[in-house]
């Protein structure tokens, strides 16, 4: 739920709902509904005016909490990422967001693709090494 998700940001800046709302420019409504989950999106209006205030956290990383994290789990679990899941994803590893990048599902994604990549060159070098022994 985006609400938690930006409970957790309020928590990180030490900041009440109600100053919060008051460095962003929005009324302190605005900022209990998406607590209370009344609001089920945070908009890209939204995003860019928190990121304007808290420039630490970029416009896609904003976005990219309105997404459930238990949908990417059971799609990179099964490989059937939509095109829309891959776009969030590649923005999140081009951007490197520590905040993104500790959550655990993609510690352990971007392990698994390491691991790949590892073993695809570790491979190729074994390849390497039967085709010399045979010239």
């Amino acid at each position: 739920m985006v609400g938690n998700k930006f409970r957790d940001i309020l928590n990180e800046l030490q900041l009440t709902a109600d100053d919060f709302g008051r460095e962003i420019g929005v009324g302190k409504s605005s900022i209990y509904k998406l607590l209370r989950g009344d609001i089920k999106k945070i908009t890209k209006g939204f995003a860019k005016k928190i990121n304007a205030s808290f420039p630490q956290y970029s416009v896609d990383y904003l976005l990219s909490l309105n997404y459930e994290e238990n949908k990417f789990i059971s799609a990179i679990d099964e490989e059937k990422l939509t095109e829309e899941e891959i776009k969030i994803v590649s923005r999140v590893i081009l951007l490197k967001e520590k905040q993104i990048i500790k959550i655990p599902f993609f510690e352990k994604w971007l392990k698994e693709k390491k691991l790949e990549a590892k073993l695809e060159v570790y491979e190729e070098v074994e390849k390497l090494k039967n085709k010399s022994k045979t010239i």
